[in-house]
């Protein structure tokens, strides 16, 4: 699986060197930041890391998605022909390798199996108290205090009459 998600990546970073518009670009790195967040989850414990990565690019690109919608609304969407080429080679390499994968004849005991998922559990909840633990409850709490008063500047700071978002009257 994690060849899989390695192979989708490469393949649309080939892909990014192909596209001309803003907004598919802007498409391809929405699909791209999806599969790195779900490729540094299967690598670690916990999937916190890989959401508080999605979540900020996600932050990041809707910014720059209105950004540029404001730049050129009208801006017509077109496909290089070497676009669906790429896509075709993509999905199918993936059908390959899922194809090798599913019959590649690996058997695995079931009470091994279930050892392995409770030590995995174990090994996860140890990880997931460290982060809460009274030896950092200081730095947390500043953490908390420091971002509640990053967003109420940000709230005070913000003009909707003013700026390049503002509304038309």
């Amino acid at each position: 699986m994690m060849t899989l998600l390695m192979i989708a990546s490469t393949t649309m970073t080939i892909m990014l060197l192909q596209l001309s518009s803003p907004l598919s670009i802007g498409l391809l790195l929405l699909m791209q930041t999806t599969l790195i967040s779900t490729i540094s989850g299967m690598m670690m414990k916990t999937f916190w890391f890989s959401y508080i990565l999605f979540l900020i690019f996600m932050g990041g690109m809707l910014v720059l998605f209105i950004y540029v919608a404001s730049l050129s609304p009208n801006e017509p969407f077109t496909i290089t022909p070497n676009v669906p080429v790429m896509i075709t080679a993509l999905i199918t390499s993936m059908m390959i390798l899922i194809m090798t994968q599913k019959f590649s004849g690996t058997e695995i005991n079931m009470q091994m199996m279930e050892a392995i998922t409770q030590s995995e559990a174990n090994n996860m909840i140890s990880s997931m108290t460290k982060i809460y633990s009274s030896s950092i409850t200081e730095i947390t709490l500043l953490l908390i205090n420091y971002l509640l008063l990053s967003l109420i500047a940000v709230v005070k700071i913000t003009n909707l009459f003013f700026g390049p978002i503002r509304m038309k009257t």
